[in-house]
């Protein structure tokens, strides 16, 4: 049974990649009358959206200012409002897995790491606004056109842009739990604090480098097997291969699949209560 369920999903995952882009376009900012430096307005070069405006008033890639001691880092999206944060990976606590409910038994998995210290935040079009948060989120999605809704079909056809951004725990629970109204599951990782300053590095840089260029598979290049091959390359753990590597890659709601992979590994430490706000 396994096996026919491993060559079914293959077929409706491909796994080789046609060069599927995005450009740049400043028709399509989120909001023509405020300037942002950081906004970069992106449209569509795939074949299902072709030249549809990414929606930038929620999807942007992390940019990095500075390095050191202490990042800073632009794009970081909370309350609905892009913000510059002064990240310092060293207060980094803990880490958890997020699995929010926005399809019957698919789920979307993010995963969010919690600081000692309260992180800041300055407004991007206005800096006298300021703000504190203590946990951000790495959150790898399909890039959807602006006034769109996820579809099933464009996921599974490579028709959407696979992007990383970071979210603040504050903007999560005001998008998953107000906007959305998704039950969100939360899972803490067996993951050693002293790797948690490594995978923030990672996370930023790659957030940074990856734009908008690749494509996002519903079932085989996804929030899932973004986040936690990253993980993977902080811990310097060996990815998991064959049946292992196709069950993490799944975010549903089944006997197999990325949180049964993650149990089976060792990998779950506790189940906190469901995100509430």
């Amino acid at each position: 049974m396994l096996k026919f369920i491993l060559s079914a999903l293959l077929l409706l995952s491909p796994v080789s990649h046609a060069a599927l882009l995005s450009s740049p376009d400043l028709a399509c900012s989120c909001n023509p009358k405020v300037t942002d430096p950081f906004e970069e307005p992106m449209r569509f070069e795939t074949t299902g959206n072709l030249g549809k405006c990414v929606d930038s008033c929620r999807f942007r890639r992390p940019r990095i200012l500075a390095k050191g001691e202490k990042f800073r880092v632009a794009n970081v999206l909370h309350e609905g409002k892009f913000w510059i944060a002064e990240i310092n990976p060293r207060n980094a606590a803990t880490i958890d897995a997020f699995f929010e409910d926005f399809l019957p038994s698919v789920s979307h998995v993010a995963l969010r790491v919690t600081f000692d210290r309260p992180i800041s935040l300055r407004l991007q079009t206005n800096k006298k606004v300021t703000a504190e948060t203590r946990e951000l989120l790495l959150s790898v999605e399909a890039v959807l056109p602006a006034a769109t809704g996820f579809e099933f079909n464009k996921a599974r056809k490579g028709d959407y842009l696979l992007g990383y951004r970071l979210v603040t725990g504050e903007e999560a629970k005001r998008w998953m739990l107000g906007q959305k109204n998704h039950v969100v599951r939360v899972y803490r990782l067996k993951v050693n604090r002293q790797v948690l300053p490594t995978f923030l590095q990672l996370s930023l840089q790659k957030s940074e480098d990856h734009g908008f260029q690749v494509p996002y598979y519903l079932f085989s290049q996804n929030c899932s097997t973004s986040a936690f091959d990253l993980l993977d390359q902080a811990t310097g753990s060996k990815p998991p291969t064959g049946a292992s590597w196709f069950s993490r890659a799944w975010p549903v709601s089944a006997p197999i699949g990325t949180l049964a992979y993650l149990k089976s590994a060792g990998l779950i430490e506790s189940q906190l209560p469901n995100l509430v706000r």
